[in-house]
């Protein structure tokens, strides 16, 4: 046998058997999906040509190879039809499309029955170095310009569609593509021999080309993404060759000495068959392990659903309580319940039960050095009952005894650790199932996914309960540098935007200014006058904007003689927003002037003066009357700067006076005030080193709040 005929052997061989795989693969996927389906078609109509071109090639007699020959061209006259059928529907093309799908395949059937006359094939007769191969006829000829013109348009179609998509469909489209390239590229190598048309030599690589194709159209569909196609050419070019090994050393040593005759034919059944059978039997197994295992298989997916939502509750209580709620329901065991590891103590307490014909376990407590604990911090996985008992009577671990001594005093048939950090926050104990079914394999892999959210769980809702306490001992931190934060970003896209709208408007004024000889003098100045207008106002709200930005940035601590004149600037832009909130307050300013620099953040000072002002006019907008705020800063007589912010609003409680400026007293209400304003004040007071209070004759009496900095020079100098 020449080398020639058996790399061409091979080549169909191993092309037939990858196609015919992946055909049965996809399909078994998803056979619901459209594009799963029209590809199994299409590749089940390349693997029908190329496994039965093995016998045409190897016949014994022009007769049966002229045989072989018409049943594999009936997996041909089908692969065009096919071909523009997955593609369009890969493509998502509309209905436009199902009319040439439909004209293609009434033209598959004309050629299917010409298949079996001269017209189409007049004999089989040597080409090369083969004995037999097609020699076509005029209908065939006629099938070749078919083949072509949908094989091009086709790739037209990808390649058109190529352009236009985005991210993942474009990666899908990109192996598509490509694939299609490289298997046409090689696949049509096989009408050289058809239309006798050198060189002959590449024909049996080209077959080869084929299998790439398939298997890139079968990555893109099943995967959807997440290879660099180099390397995806790269592995499936290796698994080719080593697959190409594999088969054809069998095919080559039986040709080589038993010769080409009818035993290839059910050795090759045998092969594909073979090669089937595993895909074959997995799929019978899932479908009757879902017929026979429909319940458990329900409460799985439920207690995993169950399980991924955990993360989202913040009660410790609630999240107990739910755990054992949804195990006791779902799975119907007889009871369930939660022991949590007790920090102080070291003890695992009882948190949460829920039982069915029992009304609460015969422990509420066990310790930390319990056996089980021990064991179940070993193995970190779900522990049976009847395992546990049975390793103790094999005498594999004498250990064990009173870890089987704990599980029975609870009744427990499953015992499920909680670690998080090498450390068991808690265990789910779970009795028997009602059904009286045993734990399977499954519920001990769902269990340790439901015990592994539940860790994380219980660990968040342990570190939010720490995070409130810090947050009443500390403050406003936490709070202030996240709405700081929010600020911050708010201003600068509200800057943006303005910026344009300046640079707009100017330009708007230039164009009409030079234009000017051809604009009547009354629309001239109306447009000139409304471009001024819309600059000056967007400068100002832009300035307003910038002291937001400013003020939300929060000061650095940074003391340094700073002019209380330059604070003042920035506070007044910021008072604009204050003012237009609470409108009707007669707000005046008692400033002295030639006040000393003090030493001191700039920005610090603007948030007390912000939290004084701002706390003032609240105090006052529910006046009937007058609304007064006024505020006042002076040179104190032992040479501090004063800053006093008075109003005649609510005024303080005699019982909250002393601890005004501690968390979380506020004077505004609990729906309205948090208490972290003043608090905070008091925090920046104690950077300046400055002095603090508050005055009032009580209630709807007014109130008067200040702060006294020292200056820069009597701080230098001491």
């Amino acid at each position: 046998m020449n080398f020639y005929l058996l790399n061409f052997t091979i080549s169909y061989f191993f092309t037939g058997i990858v196609l015919g795989i992946l055909s049965i693969f996809i399909f078994c996927k998803n056979n619901k999906n459209p594009v799963n389906l029209t590809f199994s078609i299409y590749s089940l109509s390349i693997a029908w040509w190329s496994l039965f071109s093995v016998f045409m090639i190897n016949a014994d007699s022009e007769r049966m190879a002229t045989l072989w020959d018409k049943i594999c061209l009936i997996g041909v006259v089908f692969i065009p039809a096919t071909f523009l059928h997955f593609t369009f529907t890969f493509l998502k093309s509309n209905q436009n499309a199902r009319v040439i799908i439909k004209f293609c395949y009434v033209l598959s059937i004309i050629f299917l029955s010409l298949n079996f006359t001269p017209y189409f094939i007049k004999e089989t007769g040597p080409i090369y170095k083969l004995r037999f191969f097609t020699v076509p006829g005029p209908g065939y000829l006629t099938f070749l310009v078919y083949y072509s013109a949908a094989v091009v348009c086709g790739i037209c179609l990808l390649y058109r569609g190529l352009n236009k998509a985005r991210g993942l469909y474009r990666q899908q489209l990109l192996y598509l593509f490509w694939g299609t390239l490289i298997g046409y590229s090689g696949g049509s190598l096989n009408y050289n021999l058809v239309l006798k048309y050198p060189p002959y030599e590449l024909v049996p690589w080209g077959n080869y080309l084929i299998g790439i194709y398939g298997i890139l159209i079968a990555y893109a569909i099943v995967k959807y993404r997440l290879m660099d196609i180099k390397l995806a050419i790269t592995r499936m070019g290796i698994f080719l060759c080593v697959y190409a090994l594999v088969l054809g050393i069998p095919f080559g040593v039986g040709i080589k000495y038993l010769g080409t005759g009818l035993w290839l034919m059910p050795v090759s059944l045998m092969a594909v068959c073979a090669t089937v059978g595993p895909f074959i039997y997995l799929y019978i197994q899932k479908k009757a392990e879902e017929q026979l295992l429909v319940e458990q298989r329900q409460y799985q997916a439920t207690l995993r659903q169950a399980s991924l939502g955990m993360g989202r509750i913040k009660d410790l209580k609630r999240l107990l309580n739910l755990i054992v709620y949804v195990v006791a329901r779902v799975v119907r065991v007889e009871h369930a319940s939660v022991y949590l590891l007790d920090r102080d103590s070291g003890k695992y307490m009882l948190k949460a039960f829920k039982g069915h014909k029992i009304d609460s376990p015969n422990t509420t407590v066990f310790s930390f050095d319990d056996p089980l604990v021990h064991y179940l911090q070993k193995v970190k996985e779900p522990v049976l009952y009847e395992e546990l008992e049975q390793k103790v009577h094999d005498g594999r671990d004498n250990n064990l005894r009173e870890a089987v001594g704990t599980m029975k005093t609870l009744h427990a048939e499953l015992a499920v650790p909680c670690i998080i950090d090498e450390r068991m926050q808690a265990v789910v104990i779970l009795g028997r199932k009602r059904s009286e079914k045993t734990y399977s394999h499954d519920d001990l892999v769902v269990f340790s996914i439901l015990a592994s959210q539940s860790a994380m769980a219980i660990e968040n809702c342990h570190f939010i309960e720490a995070e409130k306490e810090a947050l009443k001992v500390e403050g406003a931190r936490a709070r202030r540098e996240s709405l700081d934060m929010l600020v911050s970003t708010m201003a600068h896209e509200i800057d943006n935007p303005l910026a344009s709208v300046v640079g707009n408007a100017d330009m708007m004024r230039e164009f009409v200014i030079n234009a000017k000889s051809r604009v009547p003098e009354d629309v001239f100045l109306e447009i000139t006058r409304s471009a001024q207008v819309v600059i000056n106002e967007a400068l100002r709200v832009s300035k307003i904007v910038k002291a937001v930005e400013d003020y939300s940035k929060g000061g650095e601590g940074m003391l340094k003689p700073t002019s209380i004149y330059e604070v003042l600037e920035s506070y007044h832009t910021l008072m604009i927003l204050i003012r237009k909130n609470i409108p009707g307050v007669d707000y005046t300013e008692d400033i002295a002037s030639g006040l000393p620099a003090i030493l001191a953040d700039k920005i610090l000072v603007e948030e007390i003066l912000i939290n004084y002002a701002e706390n003032a006019f609240h105090a006052v907008r529910g006046n009937i009357g007058e609304k007064i705020v006024c505020l006042r800063i002076y040179n104190d007589s032992d040479q501090m700067l004063a800053i006093e912010m008075r109003d005649n609003g609510y005024g303080i409680p005699a019982k909250i006076h002393k601890q005004i400026f501690e968390v979380p007293t506020t004077t505004k209400g609990s729906s309205e005030g948090t208490g972290l304003g003043l608090y905070r004040v008091r925090q920046i007071c104690g950077i300046l080193k400055a002095q603090y209070g508050a005055r009032s004759d009580g209630p709807d009496k007014g109130s008067v709040f200040f702060v006294k900095i020292p200056f820069a020079k009597e701080v230098q100098h001491g």
